[in-house]
């Protein structure tokens, strides 16, 4: 009987005792709960199950997988049953965090790694992480451990005060320089930016986010203050903050987006933490568009004869904060600089010279059919900021199970708001200005998924995860199971489009290239876990994660409620860039141009070679192609009502679910039949124009061998070349390991100096004016004054006289000493000199 050998580690991951629910988490799970319970820490994989974290190395699953495998197929293994022993052997390990006695709702992995933000209801507690992470050999002693961990209560004031104030949503800040910055939205719609680092009871900014009318009885706070008016229930429920720092980031980077329980969405620059790294370039090139936007208006302005525009007031306050960010760095990077690199750069936001608060931008003008307008009492559950080229993206989950995809038509840029009360004319204009309805940020509705369960109406909220990897991708996780959506079919053509209308955008082709972009063409939805197969019946997911790891493999691994792991192996996008792509086809089309007969005239029919493949090329068929590295088939999670021990119950539905899953099945099993039949067609094809190839190169190979030596003399001499070669290698591989052994392969910074320090010597000596050439000048002058001297000692001539010498006899004897002395030490210089540049050249 042939061996049951595991195929795939992660099918054996859910049997891990790690994911043993307590007493206390079996109890139900309401679906319209906000959770996500899992996080992944470089290989070790948190769960939350209840007040408790556990944890597991991932690494030491495949390990141990691996070999038991091994041992499997070498038959040291039992080949009857499938042995999960290697499983349990694999110890997990519990962070003992004392603090934490509440039911924990999220998980939060800072951007180190070091840090691990818990939130429950009205608490959020953050557990220091070991710094070398949680797994070791030596620790594997029993299969259960305990890690002893800091705990610091953030904000335990604020939230678990008299108040209560529940906690929506936390996220890290990426650009935060000590990556412990964490922003916290509470129901009493106030954004609050913690350094944990420096103080974790009194936040170092708050965003009052609430209409204006519930204001009048609180205290000034810092950060900004809203003065338009709204309805009482419409509180910010969700946020998203605009991504890390990179060359090419706009103002996007230093924007936080969210949402109000109605849908309507708004977002905030710039927010940044006091102490943060930014990318030297993305400030250079945001201070450029600044003052290329000044200039414009000036000159517009002063062609028409005008006064300047309002908005180049803005523009001018743009280019102020970017100045004073540069000049911060500048400060910074004196008093610490070896703490950033050359590319970044260490910010202080409270360095600003501009005294006025943020302005709130919104609510985004949508643009969107009347068909598409939300529906009565569903409210926002989460929201996701997605960065792609052409344009930027807002996915907005819904609490009934629906998700709305947005483009943003207009980026986000830096606005503050001008006082009521102020005296100056240019800050009414610039107030009077930002106020008008033109100015406000701009989005499409491009494309509305359901992911809905007709019985739970508006209680099912969605929560949303980017994928780490690719940015046209991201999941929902929901009480139905889990959906990823594909936007890189429409984001691809958008780019073309892009790329052609920039290039004639003024032209008919341009603005047809822009029309042709359908309306119908959305991302491709995949149901990849389906956890409500029958009617009443459901496992809503409370936690998502995707691992994309050389070692591991790409993969989700979700968990539904109570405790149930459920995973995935993902494939990985082979992405071809434009530029590949067109010069593979003119590549094939180089190749297979003489195909079809009307190319070519009957003489070049009977000479040249004729190729059996057919055109178009072979692509990859509709139907693998669709599957984007997917399976074709959801996992299916059974409620807990449903399964363990509990009798089956054959009913209408449960046999309609099996002939519907059955059907499917059979279509797809069709499908691949099909595509086998063409794909193994195609590959007959290439093996009858391979072996002719093979023939037609024998031929040639035969017609060269009548103009050339014989086979075995080739064959000599080609062995002698490549033993020849080979030695040379050797000797090239010996002689480079002896120089780096004995010489950097580098000049070093002493030896720059050195010999910057022997160029000045040598110019001293021999350049212009140098030693050498004051010598040639001494030596003729010695030489002329002892002309004059053998002139004096011959009789004289005349009867007077004239002494035109003023040097004696000693003085020039003294002097050509002193010469003849430093033409030794110049002509010691000189060997040395020659010396040095032998011992440069050898080494």
């Amino acid at each position: 009987m042939a061996s049951a050998l595991p195929e795939n580690w992660l099918d054996y991951l859910a049997d891990h005792p790690l994911f043993q629910s307590t007493e206390a988490s079996k109890t139900s799970q309401p679906a319209e709960e906000r959770t996500r319970v899992l996080a992944l820490r470089d290989h070790d994989l948190l769960v939350a199950v209840g007040s408790h974290i556990r944890t597991i190395n991932l690494n030491d699953v495949k390990d141990a997988w691996l070999k038991a495998a091994n041992e499997k197929l070498k038959g040291k293994a039992d080949q009857q049953n499938v042995d999960k022993s290697w499983l349990y052997d694999i110890p997990y390990k519990a962070l003992e965090t004392p603090e934490i006695n509440f039911t924990i709702s999220t998980l939060t992995v800072n951007p180190s790694g070091r840090f691990l933000a818990v939130t429950g209801e009205h608490q959020v507690v953050i557990v220091v992480l070991p710094r070398h992470g949680l797994s070791s050999e030596a620790e594997r002693i029993s299969r259960k451990q305990r890690v002893v961990c800091n705990t610091l209560t953030v904000g335990q004031t604020i939230y678990d005060g008299e108040k209560k104030i529940s906690v929506l949503k936390v996220a890290w800040h990426p650009l935060s320089e000590t990556q412990s910055h964490i922003l916290i939205l509470g129901d009493d719609s106030r954004l609050r930016m913690f350094d944990i680092s420096a103080d974790i009871e009194a936040p170092e900014q708050v965003f009052d986010l609430a209409p204006s009318q519930r204001k009048h009885d609180a205290s000034p706070l810092q950060g900004i203050v809203v003065t338009d008016e709204l309805d009482a229930d419409e509180e910010a429920v969700s946020f998203s903050i605009g991504g890390p720092s990179k060359d090419d980031s706009g103002w996007e980077s230093f924007t936080v987006y969210y949402a109000l329980r109605s849908g309507h969405m708004y977002a905030l620059c710039p927010v940044l933490p006091l102490k943060s790294t930014v990318r030297r370039q993305h400030l250079e090139s945001l201070s450029c568009i600044a003052y290329a936007k000044i200039n414009y208006a000036e000159e517009k302005a002063k062609k028409d004869n005008e006064d300047d525009p309002v908005d180049i007031y803005l523009y001018r306050l743009q280019y102020q904060w970017i100045h004073d960010m540069l000049e911060s760095a500048k400060k910074a990077r004196k008093e610490h600089a070896t703490l950033i690199d050359g590319e970044s750069v260490s910010v202080r936001s409270n360095m600003c010279s501009i005294p006025h608060q943020i302005q709130r931008q919104g609510p985004f003008k949508i643009t969107q059919d009347e068909d598409q307008i939300m529906e009565e009492g569903a409210w926002v559950s989460d929201m996701v900021h997605i960065r792609s080229k052409p344009v930027d993206i807002l996915a907005v989950a819904f609490s009934n199970g629906t998700v709305r995809n947005y483009v943003l038509g207009s980026g986000i840029d830096a606005q503050w708001l001008m006082p009521n009360d102020t005296t100056q004319p240019w800050k009414r204009e610039l107030r009077e200005f930002l106020s008008l309805a033109e100015v406000l940020p701009k989005a499409t509705l491009h494309e509305i998924y359901d992911f809905s369960l007709p019985e739970l109406k508006n209680k099912q909220p969605v929560q949303l995860l980017s994928d780490p990897k690719y940015p046209d991708t991201f999941y929902a996780y929901h009480a139905a199971g889990v959906h990823t959506v594909i936007m890189k079919e429409w984001l691809e053509k958008l780019r073309k489009i892009d790329a052609l209308y920039q290039q004639d955008g003024q032209t008919e082709r341009g603005r047809d290239a822009l029309a042709s972009l359908n309306d119908d063409e959305g991302s491709k939805v995949r149901c990849l876990i389906n956890s409500a197969p029958f009617k009443g019946g459901y496992a809503p997911m409370v936690g998502l994660v995707v691992l994309h790891d050389l070692y591991l493999s790409r993969c989700l691994l979700g968990l539904s409620h109570p405790s149930s792991l459920v995973s995935l192996e993902l494939g990985i996008h082979r992405d071809l860039a434009a530029d590949d792509t067109s010069t593979l086809a003119s590549a094939v089309a180089d190749q297979l141009k003489n195909i079809t007969s009307d190319q070519r005239t009957a003489n070049a029919i009977d000479s040249d070679y004729q190729c059996m493949l057919p055109l178009p090329p072979f692509e990859t068929p509709s139907t693998l192609k669709g599957l984007q590295g997917l399976p074709n088939q959801p996992r299916i999670v059974v409620p807990s009502t449903m399964a363990g021990s509990k009798e089956v119950v054959i009913t209408e539905e449960s046999l309609l679910f099996l002939s519907d899953a059955t059907a499917k099945v059979q279509r797809d099993i069709k499908a691949l039949a099909q595509t086998a039949s063409s794909i193994k067609k195609r590959i007959g094809l290439q093996e009858d124009e391979f072996k002719r190839q093979v023939h037609a190169l024998k031929e040639l190979y035969q017609r060269v061998e009548k103009y050339h030596s014989t086979a075995s003399e080739r064959e000599q001499r080609i062995r002698e070349t490549a033993q020849t070669h080979a030695q040379l290698a050797l000797r090239a591989d010996a002689l480079m390991r002896q120089l780096l052994k004995r010489y950097q392969p580098g000049i070093s910074a002493h030896e720059k100096a050195w010999m910057e320090k022997l160029e000045n010597i040598q110019k001293v000596v021999e350049g212009e004016h140098g030693y050498a050439w004051r010598l040639e000048k001494l030596r003729t002058e010695v030489e002329q004054l002892q002309s004059k001297q053998l002139k004096q000692r011959q009789p004289p001539v005349v009867t007077e006289i004239k002494r035109t010498s003023t040097l004696t006899s000693s003085q020039v004897e003294s002097i050509k000493n002193t010469l003849e002395n430093q033409s030794q030490l110049l002509e010691s210089t000189r060997q040395r000199m020659k010396k040095l540049e032998k011992a440069i050249q050898s080494t």
